[in-house]
């Protein structure tokens, strides 16, 4: 695991980050989820598949192990006594697959379950009858497994979001689909989400700031109104903001970070001023106005043209063309 994931994967853990994300994003914002509750479990699967004709030979074994980044348990409901098991799935670029890996998640956990229950009625001794073959009990249940797939990727995603869409043209498809396994893909776009007030704490708070992703200008007018918010962040947000937001985490600075926390206001008002020192040096340099050359900077760092920000601006296109391979 490189050092983005385990960012993500840092910042995730933290309970009450988890279980706003669940309770956003399963429950529409209901707080059916408590932080208090969560109980860390195993995440990781493994499954041993034989041939039934081999007898026994150790050339037809085929061990399928798969893991899954965060996986959690709650009671819910306690006088049903309701068992759920929350995976995570953090996921930096586009998988084609997903849709069916995250299918081949949930299913190894609940053949987990079920080979957990056989093995415990096998120690015990009491199947009998119908029940003897399978080992597995009519008032046997298994936990609801849900995993959702944390996308931290600037790119659209543009893959299928649930079985269905891996099948192609196929005839007869939306007939078929009744009858069939189309497991939805639980897909979060950090920076595509909608409703945040579905969610809760920092993850709220992210999701609100990544809304300004592409406009510095206007993300640090959002954070300024919002100072007693983003100046302090915990640093597992504050290393995952940064990340999302391609700014460097302001390490060992006391001014910065004190007891813990971390000042986004600070840190991003640095950039500016870095940027615009950097404007008004290459300014000076090639003739332009002072200022002007951060205003074209910006403008050229939001994927515009040099051709049309020399039309916007009337400054010549030779100029533009100057600052942006120095840019």
């Amino acid at each position: 695991m490189g050092k983005k994931e385990n960012i993500i994967i840092d910042y995730l853990s933290q309970p009450e980050v988890f279980a706003s994300l669940f309770n956003g994003f399963v429950f529409g914002g209901k707080q059916i989820v408590k932080p208090e509750i969560l109980r860390e479990v195993e995440g990781r699967c493994r499954f041993l598949l034989t041939d039934g004709m081999a007898k026994g030979r150790k050339d037809t074994y085929e061990v399928i192990k798969k893991e899954r980044d965060i996986v959690r348990e709650v009671t819910l409901d306690g006088n049903r006594i309701h068992l759920a098991v929350l995976g995570i799935e953090q996921q930096s670029e586009i998988d084609y697959s997903m849709a069916l890996r995250t299918l081949v998640y949930d299913t190894l956990e609940y053949l987990k379950q079920a080979r957990m229950i056989e093995q415990e009625h096998k120690r015990k001794k009491d199947v009998r009858g119908r029940e003897f073959l399978s080992h597995f009990k009519k008032e046997d249940i298994l936990i609801p497994t849900i995993t959702i797939v944390f996308y931290t990727g600037k790119e659209k995603w543009d893959a299928a979001r649930d079985l269905k869409g891996l099948f192609g043209d196929v005839s007869y498809v939306e007939e078929m689909l009744p009858f069939m396994v189309s497991s939805p893909l639980n897909l979060i776009s950090v920076y595509e989400v909608e409703d945040t007030l579905k969610y809760q704490g920092s993850l709220k708070d992210i999701f609100e700031l990544l809304k300004y992703v592409d406009d510095g200008t206007a993300m640090l007018e959002f954070v300024q109104k919002n100072k007693n918010t983003y100046s302090k962040l915990n640093e597992a947000t504050g290393r995952l903001l940064s990340l999302l937001i391609d700014m460097d985490f302001p390490e060992n600075k006391e001014e910065e970070e004190k007891d813990g926390e971390v000042d986004m206001c600070k840190a991003l008002e640095e950039i500016k001023k870095m940027s615009e020192d950097k404007g008004k040096a290459e300014g000076k340099a090639e003739g332009i106005k002072q200022g002007e050359a951060f205003i074209l900077l910006s403008m050229l760092n939001k994927g515009m043209t040099c051709e049309e920000v020399s039309v916007l601006t009337d400054v010549p296109l030779e100029k533009v063309k100057q600052i942006a391979e120095k840019k």
